[in-house]
């Protein structure tokens, strides 16, 4: 019954002529900001309670040793407008992933001038992984690039001019997926070999 009522008012629910108005931007202003969104980084603080604002902004700017100024926006609980002066200083915190800040994960985006803040998506972070117990032979751009992506989306592989990455474990630079477990393992297959 609460539900019929409930889609009786929905239907019922029109806008006045005055709310049915579009606003209309002019398209310089909308190049104006997509040009200043190229200096900006949009972070969320993956903590469930607040953090210290002041104490963030100033640890983060020291940690990244930036060359030009940063500004940090308050958008949200925890999470951030970042402006850079020079591109070069957004680029090297981008490159320098996975950040964190008293023991949370950092997470910054791109900025995507086309939406609203509130609906630029946190859900997936770069992290340098480890594939240990990889048969020799598999330890190498190719097949390093096949196993990580299993996690999610290849960044890299560390490897050597020659391709290879023998030794302990091969290093990936993926794409995680911070909403899904993080997987302990995989079977790797090479011939009769099972790792």
């Amino acid at each position: 019954m609460a539900k019929e009522r409930l889609t009786m008012l929905w239907e019922g629910l029109k806008l006045t002529e005055e709310e049915e108005q579009v606003v209309l931007l002019s398209d310089q202003s909308l190049q104006e900001a997509d040009l200043k969104g190229k200096h900006c980084l949009m972070s969320l603080v993956t903590s469930d309670k607040l953090i210290n604002i002041e104490a963030f902004k100033t640890t983060m700017a020291l940690v990244w040793r930036l060359e030009g100024w940063v500004e940090f926006l308050v958008t949200g609980d925890n999470s951030f407008l970042i402006e850079f002066q020079i591109l070069v200083d957004k680029e090297k915190v981008l490159k320098g992933r996975p950040w964190t800040f008293d023991h949370f994960l950092v997470a910054p985006q791109e900025v995507d001038g086309n939406l609203p803040h509130n609906a630029i998506s946190f859900t997936h972070e770069s992290f340098w992984v480890q594939l240990h117990n990889m048969p020799l032979a598999g330890m190498n751009r190719e097949y390093g690039k096949l196993v990580a992506s299993t996690i999610g989306n290849v960044l890299s592989v560390e490897v050597k001019e020659d391709g290879t990455g023998w030794g302990r474990s091969l290093r990936v630079k993926a794409e995680v997926n911070l909403t899904k477990a993080l997987v302990s393992g995989r079977w790797v297959q090479g011939g009769d070999q099972r790792t």
